[in-house]
């Protein structure tokens, strides 16, 4: 870790991960704009003072061992634009977020804050990143309202309720990715043809597989550990840009649909536990001896819980054989 003339005599533009500027208001180029002390070996709490420092613009401080609450006033910095101090031990409720109008990145990820998703009122928000929390309660309806809003992560938490209709009506949204929480409801439908990454998957989410026909840009769709029902629709073949579908453990039937030989760039497909009946499409055949498809699921060993597929070209006939390396690649 470096500690480079923290606390000496020289004046504080001078220490090690603090950068200077000057603001609209004065000419002066001595104000505190910007720390970034992340992976330093830092431990303790965060310090309120930090908040006093009205001209940050950006606190990076993730990759620590920093423990205890974020006092309020951290969260009241007017023109701090970024704020990451993922990967700590930082605990607590964290209060509405009204204070930094500015703000555009928001990482509190792998912490242990507990309590409701705090509400954000900042129209210049970008990027939240909540995952590896203990999150509880619903997702706030101010998210939806944040038009500008591009990434929202909050996995592995423990949060409830459904999407809110307008998260998935977000029109620049590109990445969600909810994944291992207690959602519950149906899958919304997507409006913003920017989303790449769509996961939702381990919760217990319903209904039918949605409509995907506004998100042509999709890359990896995860809703594998749900209880959805119905049948695969053939528009799936339509994303050509699709590199990871897993649908497997939910209740889906019919026929896995041709049309999934159009995805030349795919690369994992697991759809193994589901009620599929007839044979693995031999177009998919084709895509993982001619293209990129590497891992190939299907439920056709007689042992697993979904209806058995015949399959001449699947890695493995059920999860527990699948190839660690495969799994990891990903």
């Amino acid at each position: 870790h470096n500690r480079s003339s923290w606390l000496s005599n020289q004046h504080e533009c001078t220490w090690y991960g603090v950068k200077c500027g000057s603001s609209e208001e004065t000419v002066s180029s001595e104000l505190v704009t910007f720390v970034d002390l992340a992976d330093n070996n830092l431990s303790g709490s965060l310090v309120s003072e930090l908040g006093g420092l009205i001209e940050l613009e950006t606190i990076q401080l993730q990759d620590n061992t920093l423990t205890g609450i974020v006092h309020e006033n951290i969260f009241s910095i007017p023109r701090l634009q970024s704020l990451f101090i993922d990967g700590n031990r930082l605990a607590g409720v964290l209060p509405p977020i009204f204070g930094m109008p500015m703000l555009k990145h928001l990482d509190l990820s792998r912490n242990d804050f507990v309590g409701t998703i705090p509400s954000i009122f900042a129209e210049s928000l970008v990027d939240v990143r909540l995952s590896d929390n203990q999150f509880s309660g619903g997702i706030p309806s101010s998210f939806g309202a944040r038009k500008n809003l591009e990434t929202f992560v909050a996995g592995n938490n423990k949060i409830q309720g459904t999407i809110p209709l307008g998260v998935a009506q977000l029109p620049r949204l590109v990445n969600l990715q909810l994944y291992e929480n207690e959602l519950t409801g149906s899958v919304p439908d997507f409006v913003s043809d920017k989303v790449t990454l769509l996961h939702l998957d381990s919760n217990g989410l319903r209904g039918h597989v949605p409509s995907l026909s506004s998100v042509s840009s999709l890359k990896e769709l995860r809703l594998e550990e749900n209880e959805l029902t119905g049948e695969l629709q053939s528009e799936l073949g339509n994303f050509t840009a699709m590199e990871l579908l897993h649908i497997q453990e939910n209740n889906l039937e019919g026929q896995v649909p041709t049309s999934l030989g159009q995805l030349t760039r795919l690369r994992s497909f697991l759809f193994y536990e589901n009620q599929f009946d007839g044979m693995v499409p031999e177009e998919l055949c084709v895509l993982k001896s001619t293209f990129q498809l590497s891992s190939l699921v299907a439920s056709c060993d007689g042992e697993s819980n979904g209806l058995d597929l015949p399959c001449s070209c699947c890695n493995t006939c059920n999860s527990d054989s699948l190839l660690l390396g495969e799994w990891l690649s990903w």
